[in-house]
Protein backbone atom coordinates (compact mmCIF):
# COMPACT_ATOMS: atom_id res chain seq x y z
CA UNK A 1 0.00 0.00 0.00
CA UNK A 2 2.87 2.38 0.81
CA UNK A 3 4.31 1.64 -2.60
CA UNK A 4 1.01 2.53 -4.26
CA UNK A 5 0.75 5.78 -2.28
CA UNK A 6 4.26 6.75 -3.28
CA UNK A 7 3.32 6.12 -6.90
CA UNK A 8 0.28 8.47 -6.55
CA UNK A 9 2.42 11.05 -4.81
CA UNK A 10 5.02 10.92 -7.57
CA UNK A 11 2.25 11.37 -10.14
CA UNK A 12 0.90 14.39 -8.24
CA UNK A 13 4.28 16.05 -7.90
CA UNK A 14 5.60 15.44 -11.46
CA UNK A 15 2.46 16.21 -13.54
CA UNK A 16 0.28 19.25 -14.17
CA UNK A 17 -3.09 19.34 -12.32
CA UNK A 18 -4.99 19.14 -15.61
CA UNK A 19 -3.11 15.93 -16.61
CA UNK A 20 -3.76 14.05 -13.38
CA UNK A 21 -6.37 11.37 -13.88
CA UNK A 22 -7.41 9.92 -10.53
CA UNK A 23 -10.73 8.54 -9.56
CA UNK A 24 -11.18 10.63 -6.42
CA UNK A 25 -13.91 8.35 -5.10
CA UNK A 26 -11.73 5.25 -5.44
CA UNK A 27 -8.71 7.06 -4.09
CA UNK A 28 -10.60 8.37 -1.13
CA UNK A 29 -12.00 4.89 -0.41
CA UNK A 30 -8.54 3.37 -0.54
CA UNK A 31 -7.14 6.08 1.74
CA UNK A 32 -9.89 5.44 4.25
CA UNK A 33 -9.22 1.71 4.01
CA UNK A 34 -5.54 2.39 4.49
CA UNK A 35 -6.28 4.47 7.54
CA UNK A 36 -8.38 1.61 8.95
CA UNK A 37 -5.57 -0.88 8.11
CA UNK A 38 -2.28 0.81 8.98
CA UNK A 39 0.75 0.43 6.83
CA UNK A 40 2.96 -2.49 7.52
CA UNK A 41 5.17 -1.73 10.47
CA UNK A 42 8.91 -1.85 10.31
CA UNK A 43 11.02 -4.47 11.96
CA UNK A 44 10.68 -2.80 15.36
CA UNK A 45 6.85 -2.75 15.05
CA UNK A 46 6.35 1.00 14.14
CA UNK A 47 5.74 2.88 10.86
CA UNK A 48 8.83 4.41 9.50
CA UNK A 49 9.12 8.17 9.31
CA UNK A 50 9.34 7.93 5.55
CA UNK A 51 6.06 6.02 5.33
CA UNK A 52 4.33 8.53 7.59
CA UNK A 53 5.59 11.49 5.54
CA UNK A 54 4.62 9.73 2.34
CA UNK A 55 1.10 9.13 3.66
CA UNK A 56 0.64 12.71 4.81
CA UNK A 57 2.03 14.10 1.58
CA UNK A 58 -0.33 11.97 -0.45
CA UNK A 59 -3.32 13.07 1.57
CA UNK A 60 -2.31 16.70 1.10
CA UNK A 61 -1.77 16.20 -2.60
CA UNK A 62 -5.11 14.43 -2.95
CA UNK A 63 -6.85 17.30 -1.16
CA UNK A 64 -5.25 19.77 -3.54
CA UNK A 65 -6.31 17.70 -6.54
CA UNK A 66 -9.87 17.49 -5.28
CA UNK A 67 -9.89 21.22 -4.58
CA UNK A 68 -8.52 21.95 -8.05
CA UNK A 69 -11.10 19.62 -9.56
CA UNK A 70 -13.88 21.46 -7.76
CA UNK A 71 -12.65 24.93 -8.73
CA UNK A 72 -14.17 24.85 -12.26
CA UNK A 73 -17.47 23.69 -10.86
CA UNK A 74 -17.42 26.40 -8.20
CA UNK A 75 -16.43 29.04 -10.74
CA UNK A 76 -19.08 27.76 -13.13
CA UNK A 77 -21.68 27.84 -10.37
CA UNK A 78 -20.58 31.35 -9.37
CA UNK A 79 -20.67 32.49 -12.99
CA UNK A 80 -24.10 30.95 -13.52
CA UNK A 81 -25.35 32.58 -10.33
CA UNK A 82 -23.86 35.91 -11.36
CA UNK A 83 -25.43 35.62 -14.83
CA UNK A 84 -28.77 34.71 -13.31
CA UNK A 85 -28.45 37.61 -10.87
CA UNK A 86 -27.69 39.95 -13.78
CA UNK A 87 -30.69 38.60 -15.70
CA UNK A 88 -32.92 39.05 -12.68
CA UNK A 89 -31.57 42.55 -12.16
CA UNK A 90 -32.20 43.37 -15.83
CA UNK A 91 -35.70 41.92 -15.62
CA UNK A 92 -36.33 43.91 -12.47
CA UNK A 93 -35.19 47.05 -14.27
CA UNK A 94 -37.48 46.32 -17.21
CA UNK A 95 -40.39 45.62 -14.89
CA UNK A 96 -39.67 48.84 -13.02
CA UNK A 97 -39.59 50.76 -16.31
CA UNK A 98 -42.85 49.13 -17.40
CA UNK A 99 -44.38 49.92 -14.02
CA UNK A 100 -43.32 53.56 -14.37
CA UNK A 101 -44.77 53.72 -17.89
CA UNK A 102 -48.01 52.18 -16.66
CA UNK A 103 -48.12 54.63 -13.78
CA UNK A 104 -47.53 57.54 -16.18
CA UNK A 105 -50.32 56.22 -18.41
CA UNK A 106 -52.59 55.85 -15.39
CA UNK A 107 -51.78 59.42 -14.35
CA UNK A 108 -52.58 60.69 -17.84
CA UNK A 109 -55.86 58.78 -17.87
CA UNK A 110 -56.69 60.09 -14.40
CA UNK A 111 -55.99 63.64 -15.56
CA UNK A 112 -58.20 63.06 -18.61
CA UNK A 113 -60.95 61.64 -16.41
CA UNK A 114 -60.74 64.62 -14.07
CA UNK A 115 -60.76 67.05 -17.00
CA UNK A 116 -63.72 65.24 -18.55
CA UNK A 117 -65.52 65.24 -15.21
CA UNK A 118 -64.90 68.98 -14.85
CA UNK A 119 -66.20 69.60 -18.38
CA UNK A 120 -69.21 67.41 -17.64
CA UNK A 121 -69.92 69.31 -14.42
CA UNK A 122 -69.63 72.61 -16.28
CA UNK A 123 -71.94 71.32 -19.00
CA UNK A 124 -74.47 70.15 -16.40
CA UNK A 125 -74.31 73.51 -14.63
CA UNK A 126 -74.76 75.32 -17.95
CA UNK A 127 -77.65 73.02 -18.87
CA UNK A 128 -79.29 73.70 -15.51
CA UNK A 129 -78.82 77.44 -16.03
CA UNK A 130 -80.31 77.26 -19.53
CA UNK A 131 -83.16 75.13 -18.27
CA UNK A 132 -83.88 77.72 -15.61
CA UNK A 133 -83.94 80.42 -18.29
CA UNK A 134 -86.21 78.28 -20.45
CA UNK A 135 -88.56 77.68 -17.53
CA UNK A 136 -88.63 81.40 -16.73
CA UNK A 137 -89.29 82.38 -20.34
CA UNK A 138 -91.89 79.67 -20.69
CA UNK A 139 -93.62 80.98 -17.59
CA UNK A 140 -93.58 84.48 -19.11
CA UNK A 141 -94.91 83.10 -22.39
CA UNK A 142 -97.68 81.28 -20.57
CA UNK A 143 -98.54 84.40 -18.59
CA UNK A 144 -98.56 86.58 -21.71
CA UNK A 145 -100.60 84.06 -23.63
CA UNK A 146 -103.04 83.85 -20.76
CA UNK A 147 -103.44 87.63 -20.73
CA UNK A 148 -103.98 87.63 -24.52
CA UNK A 149 -106.64 84.94 -24.18
CA UNK A 150 -108.26 86.97 -21.42
CA UNK A 151 -108.28 90.15 -23.52
CA UNK A 152 -109.60 88.26 -26.55
CA UNK A 153 -112.48 87.09 -24.39
CA UNK A 154 -113.13 90.50 -22.81
CA UNK A 155 -112.83 92.76 -25.86
CA UNK A 156 -116.04 91.55 -27.61
CA UNK A 157 -118.06 92.29 -24.44
CA UNK A 158 -116.33 95.64 -24.05
CA UNK A 159 -117.03 96.42 -27.70
CA UNK A 160 -120.72 95.87 -27.04
CA UNK A 161 -120.64 98.14 -24.00
CA UNK A 162 -118.70 100.77 -25.90
CA UNK A 163 -121.16 100.62 -28.77
CA UNK A 164 -124.02 101.12 -26.35
CA UNK A 165 -122.22 104.10 -24.87
CA UNK A 166 -121.75 105.60 -28.32
CA UNK A 167 -125.45 105.20 -29.05
CA UNK A 168 -126.31 106.79 -25.70
CA UNK A 169 -124.10 109.78 -26.35
CA UNK A 170 -125.58 110.17 -29.80
CA UNK A 171 -129.11 110.08 -28.43
CA UNK A 172 -128.25 112.56 -25.69
CA UNK A 173 -126.85 114.98 -28.20
CA UNK A 174 -129.84 114.51 -30.52
CA UNK A 175 -132.36 115.03 -27.73
CA UNK A 176 -130.74 118.19 -26.44
CA UNK A 177 -128.83 117.04 -23.40
CA UNK A 178 -126.17 119.71 -23.89
CA UNK A 179 -125.35 122.29 -21.29
CA UNK A 180 -127.58 124.95 -22.84
CA UNK A 181 -130.52 122.60 -23.08
CA UNK A 182 -130.09 121.56 -19.48
CA UNK A 183 -130.07 125.17 -18.30
CA UNK A 184 -133.17 126.03 -20.27
CA UNK A 185 -135.00 122.93 -19.12
CA UNK A 186 -134.25 123.49 -15.44
CA UNK A 187 -136.83 125.33 -13.33
CA UNK A 188 -134.67 125.77 -10.25
CA UNK A 189 -131.01 125.74 -9.37
CA UNK A 190 -131.34 122.35 -7.69
CA UNK A 191 -133.08 121.01 -10.74
CA UNK A 192 -130.23 122.35 -12.92
CA UNK A 193 -127.57 120.79 -10.72
CA UNK A 194 -129.36 117.47 -10.69
CA UNK A 195 -129.76 117.43 -14.48
CA UNK A 196 -126.21 118.60 -15.04
CA UNK A 197 -124.77 115.95 -12.68
CA UNK A 198 -126.79 113.28 -14.45
CA UNK A 199 -125.57 114.35 -17.87
CA UNK A 200 -121.96 114.51 -16.74
CA UNK A 201 -122.22 111.09 -15.11
CA UNK A 202 -123.64 109.59 -18.30
CA UNK A 203 -120.94 111.22 -20.40
CA UNK A 204 -118.19 110.06 -18.03
CA UNK A 205 -119.55 106.51 -18.01
CA UNK A 206 -119.84 106.32 -21.77
CA UNK A 207 -116.42 107.85 -22.30
CA UNK A 208 -114.90 105.44 -19.76
CA UNK A 209 -116.37 102.48 -21.61
CA UNK A 210 -114.89 103.73 -24.85
CA UNK A 211 -111.51 104.36 -23.21
CA UNK A 212 -111.55 100.93 -21.60
CA UNK A 213 -112.07 99.34 -25.00
CA UNK A 214 -109.19 101.35 -26.44
CA UNK A 215 -106.91 100.39 -23.53
CA UNK A 216 -107.75 96.73 -23.96
CA UNK A 217 -107.02 96.87 -27.69
CA UNK A 218 -103.72 98.63 -27.04
CA UNK A 219 -102.74 96.14 -24.35
CA UNK A 220 -103.63 93.26 -26.64
CA UNK A 221 -101.24 94.59 -29.26
CA UNK A 222 -98.46 95.02 -26.68
CA UNK A 223 -99.00 91.52 -25.29
CA UNK A 224 -98.84 89.98 -28.73
CA UNK A 225 -95.59 91.77 -29.53
CA UNK A 226 -94.19 90.69 -26.19
CA UNK A 227 -95.23 87.11 -26.85
CA UNK A 228 -93.45 87.11 -30.20
CA UNK A 229 -90.25 88.36 -28.56
CA UNK A 230 -90.42 85.78 -25.78
CA UNK A 231 -90.99 82.95 -28.22
CA UNK A 232 -88.07 84.13 -30.38
CA UNK A 233 -85.80 84.29 -27.32
CA UNK A 234 -86.98 80.85 -26.29
CA UNK A 235 -86.07 79.48 -29.72
CA UNK A 236 -82.56 80.96 -29.48
CA UNK A 237 -81.89 79.06 -26.27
Amino acid sequence: MARQIRGWLTSCTHNEPESISIDTADATGEILAALRHPLAPSADGALSVHDRLTLFAFVACLACVVALALVPFAFSAHTAFADEADDLHEQAGQLQQEAEQLQATANDLQAQVEATAAEYNDAVARADELQAQVDDLQAQVDETQGRIDELDAQIPEQQERSAESVRTLYVMREEGFGLLEVILASETLDDFLTRYEYVECMNAHNNAELQRLQDMVDELGVQREQLEGQEAELQEI
